[in-house]
């Protein structure tokens, strides 16, 4: 632990903050296995009841609960992925950096899909809670500190 804390603090600002980004996204994604595990039915359903807290959802149409465990399947073997990756990155961002990349393909695609789906499929909060409250913020959060992290690893780096 100690080694770990003593090249923490040889990193850049950015580098920093990308390594505490990712040891969230650690936390976010592994409750997201959990959740999607126990709880996948619920995910869909509950989007709808939560955001009428705050909009009137009778313009919003509702999307059907999965009848089977295939998209969870799906679901569940990405939340691993993204976990591990996130993991490895903030083991140590400098030598693993470049793993940010597929978690930004993958939060930028799905958020990207969340937008379609509204305007193709149906008129549903689920999509764009999906877009706008989950993976659009962690795509450009993430996307706006990888790349001052790494132009500023760049620059330590003089490459």
């Amino acid at each position: 632990m100690r080694a770990w804390i003593e090249h923490w603090k040889k990193l850049t600002l950015f580098e920093q903050g990308l390594t505490n980004m990712m040891i969230a996204w650690v936390v976010l994604f592994g409750s997201g296995i959990v959740i999607f595990w126990f709880y996948p039915e619920e995910i869909v359903r509950n989007m709808g009841g939560f955001a009428s807290n705050f909009f009137d959802m009778s313009r919003f149409e509702e999307l059907p609960a999965p009848a089977e465990r295939f998209w969870s399947a799906l679901a569940l073997s990405l939340m691993v992925t993204l976990t591990f990756l996130s993991a490895i990155v903030a083991y140590d961002v400098r030598k693993y950096i470049h793993l940010t990349l597929p978690i930004l393909v993958s939060k930028g695609a799905s958020t990207f899909f969340f937008l379609y789906f509204y305007f193709a499929d149906r008129k549903s909060f689920a999509y764009l809670g999906g877009a706008f409250l989950s993976d659009g913020p962690i795509f450009l959060g993430t996307l706006v500190v990888y790349l001052v992290a790494l132009k500023q690893q760049r620059k330590v780096m003089n490459i």
